[in-house]
């Protein structure tokens, strides 16, 4: 179960959000952790971090560090030892969630978490054509709900059937801070995995290793924590109404309903919104804008592009779910050049008429009626 670093219970709505895009690196010198600051930290300033780090949730040494700092290494680490790192930040109101991180330095014999040695690879029974140990999965990321996590990565550099470094399969393992890990063999060709049956509010290391006949990479390390499992009267309302107006070959107006603010007829203290938005398409990316406000422009689209619209409400640490997609075209754009070598000359036997010619407009002015 989680062990919480500072109880939140009574702490006001003004304490800072959680630090973003937290990393933990294993370096030469240690193991580096690096953040930035936590969204909305204008109106809940930070007075200093708090970074805690152990071989266990339950017994971990904790540093503070000044609000301009971003990193900080940790050096008295074993090789072989995986290391809990959580960083929170906090001010004289409290103390935000704390983000969690699983890491070891490489070296020893035996990567070990909490005393369990990390599970070899089995037999394989192909032709064994390489000579050396995978390299590690890249880009492993973990998200988690209350009760699952959903792992996915990418395959390991050199992996291929011709390569001395080829990749057989994962072997990928979780467990609880100071409990057994559970491993899981998967295939070469599988990039993702969902682990389901979790406690809910609880940190989980997850551990990725590349195998072969020659044996496993070095693990590459993930800690996440499920969510509290939210009951219908915790969770936010959905937006309504999405309005796309539009203002100009690149720009349109999103407006929108907050349901609790039209009941209620009165401001909700840290409401935030969330618009996202992209070309029509599964494949595109989305690209986000976040506000105080129920309405935001979005500029710098693209002319005469159907775009996917869609809101989300978030209230402190939770998040809502997004709302109907709402689909918006933007005209097209004037040209913002002249036609170029305009000439002009009689017609022959017509004292009244003339032949002009010009040259097209390049096809980035856009289309031309």
């Amino acid at each position: 179960a989680l062990l919480p670093v500072v109880s939140l219970a009574g702490a006001p709505a003004d304490h800072p959000l959680k630090p973003r895009h937290v990393k933990l690196l294993s370096t030469k010198m240690g193991l580096k952790v690096t953040w930035d600051p936590p969204k909305d930290a204008t109106s809940r300033p930070v007075e200093h971090y708090n970074i805690a780090y152990g071989k266990s949730l339950k017994s971990l040494k904790y540093i503070k560090v000044n609000a301009e700092t971003y990193s900080f290494l940790i050096d008295d680490v074993e090789p072989g030892v995986v290391y809990f790192v959580l960083v929170t930040a906090e001010n004289h109101n409290g103390v935000s969630r704390p983000v969690y991180r699983a890491e070891s330095l490489p070296g020893g014999e035996w990567i070990q978490i909490d005393g369990f040695p990390i599970k070899g690879p089995g037999p394989f029974n192909e032709t064994v054509t390489e000579k050396e140990v995978p390299n590690k999965p890249l880009r492993v990321r973990v998200r988690s709900s209350d009760d699952r996590l959903s792992v996915a990565w990418k395959a390991p550099r050199l992996s291929g059937a011709k390569s001395p470094r080829r990749s057989r399969g994962f072997l990928l393992g979780y467990g609880e801070s100071g409990r057994k890990m559970n491993y899981v063999p998967l295939t070469r060709d599988e990039r993702t995995h969902e682990i389901k049956k979790l406690a809910s509010e609880s940190v989980y290391v997850v551990s990725l290793q590349s195998m072969n006949s020659q044996g496993q990479s070095q693990p590459v390390y993930r800690a996440a924590l499920t969510k509290r499992k939210i009951s219908e009267e915790d969770e936010l309302d959905v937006p309504e109404d999405i309005n796309v107006r539009v203002m100009s070959s690149q720009s349109v107006l999103v407006a929108w309903v907050d349901p609790v603010l039209e009941k209620q007829k009165k401001v909700v203290a840290s409401r935030q919104y969330t618009v996202r938005y992209r070309e029509k398409g599964e494949l595109a990316r989305w690209d986000h804008k976040q506000t105080s406000n129920r309405r935001v422009l979005v500029e710098n689209l693209i002319p005469d592009t159907m775009y996917e619209f869609a809101v989300r409400i978030s209230q402190g640490e939770r998040d809502g779910k997004w709302s109907t997609s709402v689909f918006q075209r933007t005209p097209e754009s004037a040209p913002t050049t002249a036609p170029e070598n305009l000439n002009v000359w009689p017609v022959n036997g017509k004292s009244t008429a003339v032949t002009v010619a010009w040259d097209a407009l390049p096809e980035t002015e856009g289309k031309v009626k």
